[in-house]
């Protein structure tokens, strides 16, 4: 897929995100996802868990462990209540939590703090 300029409208399209990683600052796609009222499916790991509420918003798999990912990704995708349940609470947790501009302002006090 080629570069996305709007990413709102690509998330859209998806039923579930999914962001398998081993180590995150705080996913910014997690965040969209979260906005735009989709669940996410993630490893617990730093800045990956502090996105979502386990089992609540969304779904955390141990890193480094596809057969536990693959097995959310089913049981998520086959389960159209917590689909909706969680997109919802995933929804309504980014709104209390995740204003993009304090987000932004935080990273630029961490940069200023290290020059």
């Amino acid at each position: 897929m080629k570069h996305q300029r709007n990413i709102y409208n690509l998330i859209k399209k998806s039923t579930i995100i999914v962001l398998p990683s081993y180590r995150e600052g705080f996913p910014k796609i997690l965040m969209e996802a979260a906005a735009t009222g989709r669940p996410v499916i993630t490893t617990n790991v730093p800045g990956c868990r502090d996105a979502i509420i386990d089992k609540k918003t969304g779904v955390l798999v141990p890193p480094k462990n596809y057969k536990k990912l693959a097995k959310a990704i089913l049981n998520l995708s086959r389960n159209k209540k917590k689909i909706i349940t969680y997109g919802k609470a995933g929804r309504k947790n980014a709104l209390n939590n995740f204003n993009v501009d304090d987000v932004v302002t935080k990273h630029f006090s961490i940069y200023k703090s290290l020059i």
